[in-house]
């Protein structure tokens, strides 16, 4: 790949621990509102049973009730994948009980089921489950972190000396409602990462470098039909950000080569080269920039689930997506070389961000489930291709075209349990996003195999939950 960055914290956080993630609160809650739809949705005039028949049968109930809440508690910190096979297993093993019970029971335990596994965070509405008459409401948060520290002095051996420092952090959060065939999920998710090493000058001068800073925030609603509730229609909206600024530091002297936008007389670009002395800093994009807005509509297709081993959706529809920059840059290339005043260096190319509206196709399909209780694995892939480009202040906007302008993210996962709150993860990221790469201006040919962007990490991560 033409650009790889090796992201080394919190960005694959926020890929390991879901924004679905529940807690002990969660968990009563959870509780406590199946209970109460169960109770309702029991006809006025049902008779009365046996009194040994009744306690049997009152603790079947209660017991089904806390193992299916427990199974989104069991896997708090896990992530949103591994909560959902939890879920299914739980509604999976209830299947048979089920179906030797009287039948205004089952339905009122259906009922209970469906809010339950709902507000974990799985598909709503489940095949056989009753819709409350009522909102029920779910929310989560938590928290996760991941950091090290290492100081080598001038004697140890195969070793550079100095202070090494990693450190990132994530904030998931979300809120769920569920009334008849409605759906609403509201999602936030906030990733920051930072290393540092000696050949970055000093701390103490905030000579240090992002692994990560991403910033989304999504809702999405969607409607199952009574009869047919795999299918229905949908739509969300994501806002993708970056909080902080944007500095390039290395512990080599560079020469910047800045992309204007401008044109000399002849045509040719005009050319803005910088040059930076080892550890020092130049900011190369602001705060909340650039800032993506995508709408979605169109239809979610969920066929018959396979869970614990599989599980799996697709989204299909039309996209609105608007991209807002403040004439920042991007880091598109690093190559070592000769510099303009004769000595060795890197030499760096920065490509300019614009703003872009566009119309288009936008397609998601996403698999994961778990191949024992402590190995879970997803992928998730989404495209979008814009029909129609227009408001944008990029020059070049008007030669996009064909498969220049595919959008494309493929992200895979394998996460290994090793206890309750930690994990070992290995996940494999690829971005191809040319609205902000733009290879089909800066090389002016077709760019579908060289302006990929890769993310890869193994680490092991921590996540707690506070509601």
């Amino acid at each position: 790949m033409k650009k790889e960055a090796l992201i080394l914290l919190s960005l694959l956080i926020s890929i390991n621990i879901s924004a679905q993630e529940e807690g002990g609160t969660v968990k009563k809650s959870l509780m406590d509102d199946a209970n109460k739809v169960a109770e309702e949705m029991k006809p006025a005039d049902e008779a009365a049973p046996a009194e040994g028949a009744e306690a049997t049968e009152q603790t079947a109930e209660e017991k089904a009730v806390e193992e299916a809440a427990e199974a989104g508690a069991e896997e708090a910190a896990t992530g949103k994948e591994s909560l959902e096979v939890k879920a299914d297993e739980a509604m999976a093993d209830k299947a048979e009980e089920l179906a030797t019970q009287d039948p205004s029971t089952k339905a009122a335990k259906e009922a209970a089921d469906g809010v339950a596994v709902g507000a974990a965070g799985t598909d709503v509405i489940g095949e056989a489950a009753v819709r409350p008459d009522d909102w029920v409401h779910a929310k989560t948060l938590s928290v996760g972190f991941s950091g090290s520290y290492t100081n080598n002095n001038n004697l140890l051996v195969g070793a550079t000396p100095g202070s090494f420092m990693q450190a990132g952090g994530i904030i998931n959060g979300g809120w769920g409602m569920l009334k008849g065939g409605h759906e609403i999920m509201n999602e936030i998710s906030w990733a920051e990462g930072i290393f540092y090493s000696p050949a970055l000058g000093s701390l103490s001068d905030g000579n240090f470098q992002k692994a990560t800073d991403n910033l989304s925030l999504t809702s999405t609603y969607k409607y199952h039909f009574e009869d047919i509730d795999w299918i229905g229609p949908y739509a969300k909206l994501n806002i993708a950000t970056q909080v902080f600024n944007n500095w390039y530091l290395d512990g080599v002297k560079s020469n910047l080569d800045f992309e204007t936008g401008e044109f000399d007389a002849s045509g040719n670009p005009i050319e803005d080269i910088r040059s930076l002395e080892a550890q020092k800093k130049q900011k190369i994009s602001s705060a909340f920039e650039p800032t993506t807005l995508q709408l979605d509509f169109g239809a979610f297709l969920q066929p018959k689930q396979y869970p614990p081993k599989l599980n799996y959706f697709f989204n299909l529809g039309l996209s609105q997506r608007s991209q807002f920059a403040q004439d920042g840059h991007i880091v598109t290339g690093v190559e070592a070389g000769t510099l303009a005043d004769g000595s060795a260096g890197n030499l760096v190319s920065l490509t300019k961000l614009y703003d872009y509206n566009s119309f288009g196709l936008n397609g998601q399909a996403n698999f994961n489930g778990a191949y024992q209780k402590n190995i879970l694995w997803g992928l998730n892939v989404g495209a979008y291709y814009p029909l129609a480009i227009y408001g944008s202040n990029d020059p070049a906007a008007e030669n996009a075209e064909g498969i220049d302008v595919l959008h494309m993210n493929v992200a895979g996962k394998i996460s290994f349990m090793v206890g309750e709150y930690l994990s070992v993860d290995f996940v494999q990221r690829f971005i191809r996003d040319p609205f902000v790469t733009r290879e089909w201006e800066t090389s002016g040919e077709s760019s579908f195999s060289n302006d990929w962007q890769a993310q890869s990490a193994i680490l092991l991560s921590a996540g707690f939950n506070l509601l």
